[in-house]
Protein backbone atom coordinates (compact mmCIF):
# COMPACT_ATOMS: atom_id res chain seq x y z
CA UNK A 1 0.00 0.00 0.00
CA UNK A 2 2.82 2.37 0.74
CA UNK A 3 4.62 1.66 -2.60
CA UNK A 4 1.35 2.89 -4.41
CA UNK A 5 0.91 5.60 -2.46
CA UNK A 6 4.59 7.03 -3.03
CA UNK A 7 4.17 6.09 -6.59
CA UNK A 8 0.65 8.32 -6.96
CA UNK A 9 2.87 11.32 -4.77
CA UNK A 10 5.75 10.62 -7.45
CA UNK A 11 3.69 10.92 -10.41
CA UNK A 12 1.54 14.13 -9.07
CA UNK A 13 4.98 15.92 -8.42
CA UNK A 14 5.87 14.97 -11.60
CA UNK A 15 2.98 16.57 -13.46
CA UNK A 16 2.86 19.75 -11.17
CA UNK A 17 6.95 19.82 -12.57
CA UNK A 18 5.65 19.31 -16.18
CA UNK A 19 2.99 22.22 -16.07
CA UNK A 20 5.39 24.38 -14.82
CA UNK A 21 7.89 23.83 -17.34
CA UNK A 22 5.08 24.40 -20.00
CA UNK A 23 4.14 27.86 -18.19
CA UNK A 24 7.72 28.78 -18.19
CA UNK A 25 8.46 27.56 -21.96
CA UNK A 26 5.27 29.51 -22.91
CA UNK A 27 6.93 32.52 -21.30
CA UNK A 28 10.10 32.70 -23.03
CA UNK A 29 8.54 31.02 -26.49
CA UNK A 30 10.07 33.07 -29.86
CA UNK A 31 6.77 35.36 -30.71
CA UNK A 32 8.20 36.88 -34.32
CA UNK A 33 6.64 37.11 -37.47
CA UNK A 34 8.12 35.54 -40.46
CA UNK A 35 9.56 38.36 -42.95
CA UNK A 36 11.56 37.77 -45.59
CA UNK A 37 12.35 41.19 -46.75
CA UNK A 38 13.84 42.29 -43.54
CA UNK A 39 15.68 38.89 -43.17
CA UNK A 40 17.45 39.75 -46.63
CA UNK A 41 17.78 43.28 -46.30
CA UNK A 42 20.95 44.50 -45.01
CA UNK A 43 21.64 45.53 -41.66
CA UNK A 44 23.12 48.57 -40.10
CA UNK A 45 26.74 47.21 -39.78
CA UNK A 46 26.78 46.17 -43.17
CA UNK A 47 25.58 49.47 -44.87
CA UNK A 48 28.79 50.72 -43.23
CA UNK A 49 31.02 48.26 -44.32
CA UNK A 50 30.12 48.74 -47.66
CA UNK A 51 30.20 52.94 -47.53
CA UNK A 52 26.40 53.47 -47.31
CA UNK A 53 25.29 56.19 -45.78
CA UNK A 54 28.50 57.21 -44.56
CA UNK A 55 27.98 60.80 -46.19
CA UNK A 56 25.43 61.74 -43.20
CA UNK A 57 28.05 60.58 -40.62
CA UNK A 58 30.97 62.86 -42.19
CA UNK A 59 28.45 65.59 -42.48
CA UNK A 60 27.81 65.37 -38.51
CA UNK A 61 31.75 64.61 -37.76
CA UNK A 62 32.26 67.63 -39.57
CA UNK A 63 33.83 70.50 -37.11
CA UNK A 64 31.31 73.57 -36.51
CA UNK A 65 34.45 75.99 -37.30
CA UNK A 66 38.37 75.94 -38.16
CA UNK A 67 41.00 76.24 -35.59
CA UNK A 68 43.98 78.79 -36.64
CA UNK A 69 46.88 77.46 -34.39
CA UNK A 70 50.72 76.98 -35.25
CA UNK A 71 52.53 73.62 -35.74
CA UNK A 72 55.21 73.05 -34.18
CA UNK A 73 57.35 73.95 -37.78
CA UNK A 74 55.51 77.62 -37.25
CA UNK A 75 56.90 77.90 -33.82
CA UNK A 76 60.92 77.46 -34.68
CA UNK A 77 60.64 80.92 -36.71
CA UNK A 78 59.50 83.16 -33.83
Amino acid sequence: MEKKEVALQEAHEEEERESRLEALRKQVAIVAQFDPVRMMSDTTASKARMGIGIEEEFILQKPLFTLNTYNEYQGEDV
